[in-house]
C-alpha cells in the first residue's frame, strides 16, 4: 500500500516481520488482542466483509499513522519557530477561538493544561474537528 500512496520507485519489498507486526498492530486497534484469528477467519471465510474489509482496516490505520506524522511535523516546524511571546499569545488565541471544543477539565484554573501542552493541543485539532464533522453527519 505504501508503494502505491507514496509512488515509492523502485517499489519496497515487503518484510514479512517487518510489515506483519505493524498489520497486526494496526488490525489490533479495530478488532483487539485476537485480531489475527479474527481477520484470518474473515479472509478466509469472507464474513463481515471479508479480506476487502481487513485491507480497509489496514489502509484506514496507515491513513490514520501518515496524517498523524505529518500533523506532527507541521505542528513542530510552526511551534519551534515561534518566541516564548508567540507561544503565549498562540495559545491564546486558541482558547477564546476553539475554548468550546476542548474538554472542561483542561479549561480549568486558566486552561493551564492547555497552555502548557499547547503543542499537543494543535496534533489533536484536526482530529477533534473531524469528530465533530463525523457527528454532524451522522458517520
Amino acid at each position: 500500500m505504501e508503494n502505491e500512496i507514496f509512488h515509492i520507485y523502485p517499489p519496497r519489498k515487503p518484510d514479512c516481520d517487518f510489515d506483519w507486526h505493524r498489520c497486526n498492530l494496526m488490525l489490533k486497534k479495530k478488532y483487539g488482542p485476537n485480531s489475527e484469528d479474527i481477520a484470518f477467519d474473515m479472509a478466509r471465510t469472507g464474513i463481515r466483509g471479508g479480506i476487502y474489509a481487513v485491507l480497509k482496516v489496514v489502509a484506514s490505520e496507515m491513513a490514520d499513522e501518515f496524517a498523524s506524522n505529518y500533523i506532527g511535523s507541521v505542528v513542530s516546524d510552526f511551534w519551534n519557530s515561534l518566541s516564548a511571546e508567540e507561544k503565549v499569545a498562540a495559545s491564546e488565541e486558541y482558547i477564546a477561538k476553539y475554548g468550546h471544543l476542548i474538554p472542561s477539565e483542561m479549561r480549568e484554573e486558566g486552561a493551564v493544561h492547555v497552555r502548557a501542552f499547547f503543542w499537543k493541543v494543535l496534533e489533536e485539532h484536526p482530529k477533534i474537528v473531524k469528530q465533530l464533522r463525523n457527528v454532524n453527519t451522522g458517520a
